[in-house]
């Protein structure tokens, strides 16, 4: 029965797994006084050099020029991450670069004598009571769970110039994707004073989604008091 090979290249010599820092043989190499670690040899250096240098299999080669003969898919320019979310029946969206947390439907304590239609009142996220906005308030689509809901409640945490802002949704859908190009402008339905807080509209499946816009809430966010 013919020896089994051992190695690639016979040439070279694997002394680390033999007598170096990688075997058990004895006398252990001279050199390992000096270097410490076989990585810090010349000869282990030069093995290691040939392995880039060598020449590769036929079919490794064969199989790259298969990979790179295929079409490359065009890539949409100006595509966008948003987090998709419902306040009672309508769908919004923010950049996902705005969200810092997703949190679970928690308490909001009203504030005494406060009269805020958009400030719902104080919440503890994450250890730190934060004021409660109520984003469905401010666009005037309604209260968040004013009926029954089949949703999951949840609370977004977003930031706007370094201030976090609290405010209950119905529901999250998750991440998704728009094109700028697919952007169209808001239905002539939606009042002139909501308008300012859209960018536009984009289709996700068989709904249509607002996109939000980010200074326009914090302009308005930043001028409202309990």
């Amino acid at each position: 029965m013919a020896k089994k090979r051992q190695s690639q290249n016979p040439s070279i010599d694997r002394c680390w797994s033999s007598i170096g820092v990688w075997g058990n043989q004895k006398p252990r190499c001279e050199k390992l006084a000096e270097v410490v670690h076989c990585r810090n040899c010349d000869v282990f250096s030069r093995a290691g050099r040939g392995v880039f240098e060598r020449r590769p299999p036929t079919e490794y080669m064969s199989q790259w020029r298969k990979a790179l003969a295929k079409p490359q898919r065009k890539k949409v320019r100006g595509r966008r991450g948003v987090m998709v979310f419902r306040l009672a029946d309508e769908w919004y969206a923010l950049p996902v670069n705005r969200l810092r947390e997703i949190a679970s439907l928690r308490p909001v304590h009203r504030i005494p004598h406060s009269t805020s239609k958009v400030v719902s009142g104080i919440v503890n996220i994450g250890g730190e009571v934060r004021l409660c906005y109520s984003l469905a308030g401010l666009l005037g689509v309604g209260e968040p769970y004013s009926k029954p809901d089949s949703g999951c409640p949840r609370m977004l945490v977003i930031e706007l110039d370094d201030e976090l802002f609290v405010f209950p949704v119905n529901e999250v859908s998750g991440l998704e994707h728009y094109a700028e190009s697919a952007l169209t402008p808001p239905p002539a339905t939606v009042a002139g004073e909501r308008r300012e807080f859209l960018l536009g509209m984009f289709s996700s499946g068989k709904r249509q989604v607002a996109l939000l816009n980010t200074d326009a809430l914090k302009h308005n966010l930043k001028g409202i008091s309990a």
